[in-house]
C-alpha cells in the first residue's frame, strides 16, 4: 500500500503533469521546427546564390557581346554624324554649276573654274564692257552666295573682248543662306 503524505492542495494534478510533459514536447518540437525552417532557408539561400552565379557565368559571354554591339553601334553613330556633318559642309558642284549657268550673261565665256575651300575663282572673256559686272550683280542676288568680287584683267587687242576674273564665296550651310535671304 502507498501513502501520499503531501497535502492534496500541493500535490500536482494529473492535468498539470500532462501539461508539463506536453509543454516540454512542444518546446522540443518548436526548436526542431525552427531548426528545420532555418536549414531550409539556408539551403534556399545557397541555391539562390548558386543559381545567380551560374546565370552570371552563362550570361557573361552574352553580356560581353552586348557591350561590344553597343560600342560598335556608338562608333557607327559617330561615323554617321561625322559623315552627315561633312555632307552639310561640302559644296555640291551640280548646284554651283547650275547657279553659274543661270546667272551668266550673254557674251561671257568661261575659260577656267578653280575652287579653294569655299571660294570659286572664275576666269573668262567678255564680248562687251561691263559683262563681268552684270554677272557679279546677278550672283550677289543668289542666296547661296556670300560675296562676289570682279576684276578686269586686260583688254585683248582692238576687239571689245575683256579678260575678267570673278571670286565667288559660297555659303556652305543653312545659316549662311538664311542670313543672305534676311
Amino acid at each position: 500500500m502507498e501513502f501520499n503524505l503531501i497535502p492534496q492542495e500541493q500535490r500536482p494534478s494529473s492535468w498539470s503533469l500532462l501539461a508539463l510533459r506536453l509543454s516540454k514536447k512542444l518546446a522540443a518540437l518548436l526548436v526542431v521546427v525552427t531548426l528545420a525552417v532555418g536549414a531550409a532557408g539556408a539551403i534556399f539561400q545557397m541555391r539562390t546564390i548558386w543559381e545567380q552565379e551560374r546565370f552570371t557565368d552563362q550570361a557573361f559571354p552574352i553580356q560581353k557581346r552586348i557591350v561590344q554591339q553597343n560600342e560598335w553601334e556608338r562608333k557607327l553613330h559617330e561615323l554617321k554624324e561625322r559623315h552627315d556633318e561633312d555632307q552639310r559642309n561640302r559644296l555640291h558642284w551640280p548646284e554651283i554649276l547650275v547657279c553659274l549657268a543661270d546667272t551668266k550673261p550673254e557674251g561671257a565665256f568661261v575659260e577656267k573654274i578653280e575652287m579653294r575651300r569655299h571660294v570659286l575663282s572664275i576666269s573668262g572673256m567678255a564680248n562687251e564692257v561691263g559683262t563681268e559686272r552684270k554677272w557679279q550683280d546677278a550672283l550677289r542676288r543668289q542666296p547661296s552666295v556670300r560675296s562676289v568680287s570682279a576684276s578686269r584683267m586686260k583688254q585683248a587687242g582692238q576687239t571689245a573682248e575683256t579678260a575678267f576674273q570673278l571670286e565667288v564665296e559660297w555659303a556652305n550651310d543653312e545659316q549662311d543662306t538664311s542670313r543672305q535671304k534676311a
